[in-house]
């Protein structure tokens, strides 16, 4: 019918919806696609390091999306016939920097694809407390009485080699203007 109404959310945040539908009976809010706001996913170029870490001729895709200060982004590594995996965790970098809150507890999804084997692995990335621009990439070890999380390294969880491929992907907060 076109008349607006305000509501208040459960944080107390006004809004304004105008020819929407909320439906009491089953707390359904229909909301048509062309009223969302959508943000555009970007590429950049994330920087790896670690020890002994080099991409060489392998490629590297990152693109992020940024909703306020909430950062979403994904990375693929794919390695080539020149890449070479180090002795210490793999360490990436992010495509803003990190809000002065993030610790150690800021945990990413990583996978981690051995294509000779057809198998993957799982993983996590760990926000660098020292560097709050990156986070280091570890695997599951299995190898004690608990699963626990290591280092990514040249063989952990597997011997890297050509077409093997690392994937992470998270969200966080940034302080950055």
């Amino acid at each position: 019918d076109g008349s607006a109404t305000k509501i208040i959310s459960p944080d107390n945040v006004a809004a304004t919806l105008t020819n929407k539908t909320i439906d009491d009976d089953d707390n359904a809010l229909s909301v048509a696609a062309s009223s969302v706001k959508k943000e555009a996913w970007t590429a950049y170029t994330p920087v790896i390091g670690g020890t002994g870490w080099s991409l060489g001729n392998g490629s590297i895709v990152g693109k992020s999306v940024r909703i306020g200060n909430t950062i979403h982004f994904s990375i693929q590594i794919v390695f080539g016939t020149t890449t070479v995996a180090g002795s210490s965790s793999l360490i990436l970098r992010l495509p803003y920097k990190a809000s002065s809150t993030a610790s150690a507890a800021t945990i990413f999804q990583a996978a981690m694809w051995d294509v000779s084997a057809a198998t993957l692995y799982p993983g996590s990335g760990h926000m660098d407390t020292s560097d709050s621009l990156g986070f280091s990439l570890y695997s599951i070890n299995t190898s004690g009485a608990y699963a626990v999380n290591g280092a990514s390294t040249l063989t952990v969880p597997f011997t890297w080699a050509v077409n093997d491929v690392i994937t992470v992907f998270g969200t966080y907060e940034t302080d950055a203007a």
